[in-house]
């Protein structure tokens, strides 16, 4: 049945913007294997803008606005399977894209704060200070990267409060283990209070669809 629906997106009108899905879905459920995600993904999203998966110029930039909705939603859907595989070009890409976009539909920017809020733990520290050129010590990145896992949770938190009106039951989970994950290594007595309001959006949404995972 699934091939049937393909083969009709191929080959006819496709409104919903089925053939993106389907690439998404086969990703998720481990029938497209692990060395060819990359290829599939980067066809998917260059056929939905280009400029996601290219350094394009000022004239092709533009172009995010004339993307259709359902296909922004689906562009959206490739940046969380990008981040997922560690594929930070493709995942910044399609952020890029949706920022620009002034369509895009709830779902669609939802997903596109989880991405960035993933990125920000995802990219490399910095070696050197752009205040002063010298080079980091240990504590000193240590630190960049507490700043920047306060700020991914921050994010994640403005996120799951837009989550809850959709009451999206797999969007609202993805995001609490998002939280969960990301605040694991601030649960201790000096950093703790960082998770506080995270983990309460978390309960709240969770609670909000009556989930077991509360």
């Amino acid at each position: 049945m699934l091939q049937a629906v393909k083969k009709d997106t191929e080959t006819g009108d496709d409104p919903l913007a089925l053939k993106y899905l389907f690439v998404v879905q086969q990703i998720k459920s481990g029938v497209i294997p692990d060395a060819q995600v990359e290829k599939e993904l980067q066809t998917a999203m260059a056929a939905i803008a280009p400029q996601s998966v290219s350094s394009g110029d000022d004239a092709a930039a533009t172009q995010s606005s004339k993307v259709p909705p359902i296909q922004l939603d689906r562009l959206a859907e490739c940046g969380r399977m990008a981040i997922k595989y560690g594929l930070i070009n493709y995942a910044e890409g399609a952020c890029n894209v949706l920022a620009r976009a002034s369509q895009g539909s709830l779902r669609a920017q939802i997903w596109t704060e989880y991405t960035k809020a993933e990125l920000l733990l995802r990219k490399p520290s910095a070696d050197i200070d752009p205040k002063t050129g010298m080079k980091l010590n240990t504590l000193q990145r240590q630190f960049e990267d507490f700043e920047r896992r306060v700020e991914a949770l921050k994010i994640m938190d403005r996120a799951m409060i837009a989550t809850r009106r959709l009451a999206d039951p797999d969007l609202i989970i993805e995001g609490c283990y998002l939280i969960w994950n990301m605040s694991l290594p601030l649960v201790k007595n000096s950093t703790r209070s960082h998770t506080h309001k995270p983990f309460q959006s978390a309960a709240q949404a969770l609670e909000s669809i009556q989930a077991n995972d509360n």
